[in-house]
């Protein structure tokens, strides 16, 4: 079957962003992956420009948050030290899991999206009087968010379970997505190009993106425009009708004798002239036309031969296979023009 993909033909020479923005907006197919891309760092811009470098160290000056200055200093000093750091501590001494499970830049995204709470929904934080549970939500959606929290401790990361004992608080995963949803971020997320199995926690902003997640997104956003690049090439390069530039036509044509032309009745009424092409009738391509179609037809065909000689200025013709597939190798130029 052949393929019917619809297929679009910007300018090749489009930068990366440019061609970003005009697959984003065709419909094309490689849009998809180009939007879910840019959801996870707030838009096509922030994408383009992602950097690797160590989110730089913050914490919110609690006395910003007006009524609420009591709550979001206590937040803060549970997120700086968990209830049960030192006992972390003793079990690596032990050569056990590891003290911290989460570092600097967690705590600052954290952080900030503790601030984000505060200036957009600070009732949310009202759910709870336990401080060490927002603290332990907080860095739960800072992690999760970032990919660094897995359902197994590995190296890159840990479990949840861990975090909620390192904070001593039972599962905060419904508070960490109401406070989410109150810092403006896109939430939970079923992503397109990924496995089914989990949703994801799309936090939707560079300036809440861990260093090791944003070098990540680098390097899909870098391997991306190279598909699309090749992709888009080889779209162009299968199109029937191309424009090789300098005014040059280039036409893709399969070489197929003439093998009947029969006029008959429609199955929904009216009168077709079917065309057929092919070297027997087991392989034939047959066309249906209408009578104004097949006299255009005819019209078409009689001032072709009757054209002069083509110059090398006519179009270009690029011979297929018979079964309308590209040939391995290019069999070359025809001297006839169409």
């Amino acid at each position: 079957m052949r393929d019917t993909t619809r297929s679009i033909h910007p300018p090749l020479d489009l930068d990366d962003e440019a061609l970003f923005r005009h697959l984003s907006t065709s419909g094309h197919w490689l849009g998809t992956r180009v939007d879910e891309l840019a959801s996870r760092a707030g838009g096509l811009s922030p994408l383009m420009q992602l950097d690797a470098a160590p989110l730089p160290a913050y914490r919110l000056d609690p006395a910003t948050a007006g009524a609420h200055e009591t709550v979001a200093r206590a937040v803060i000093a549970a997120i700086q030290n968990p209830e049960n750091v030192t006992r972390f501590a003793d079990l690596e001494a032990a050569g056990l899991p590891p003290a911290r499970l989460f570092d600097d830049e967690a705590a600052t995204i954290a952080q900030r999206l503790l601030g984000r709470v505060l200036e957009r929904e600070p009732s949310v934080l009202g759910t709870t009087k336990d401080p060490r549970r927002i603290a332990a939500a907080l860095v739960w959606a800072a992690m999760r968010g970032n990919g660094l929290l897995g359902r197994v401790a590995s190296r890159k990361g840990c479990r949840a379970t861990s975090l909620w004992w390192l904070f001593a608080v039972n599962d905060a995963t419904k508070l960490a997505l109401k406070l989410v949803t109150a810092a403006g971020c896109t939430g939970l997320s079923d992503r397109v190009w990924d496995s089914a199995r989990q949703r994801h926690l799309v936090l939707g902003d560079a300036q809440l993106l861990h260093s090791r997640y944003r070098a990540d997104l680098i390097r899909q956003r870098d391997d991306w425009i190279e598909t699309c690049r090749r992709r888009l090439e080889a779209e162009d390069n299968a199109r029937p009708i191309r424009d090789i530039g300098g005014g040059t036509v280039c036409l893709r044509a399969t070489q197929l004798p003439p093998l009947l032309a029969i006029k008959t009745l429609l199955p929904a009424g009216g009168l077709a002239v079917v065309v057929g092409f092919g070297h027997d009738n087991e392989e034939a391509e047959l066309f249906a036309l209408t009578i104004p179609q097949a006299r255009r037809l005819v019209t078409l065909v009689e001032r072709a031969l009757s054209d002069p000689c083509p110059n090398l200025n006519s179009p270009r013709v690029e011979m297929t296979a018979p079964t309308g597939e590209l040939p391995e190798q290019r069999r070359g130029a025809s001297p006839h023009g169409g």
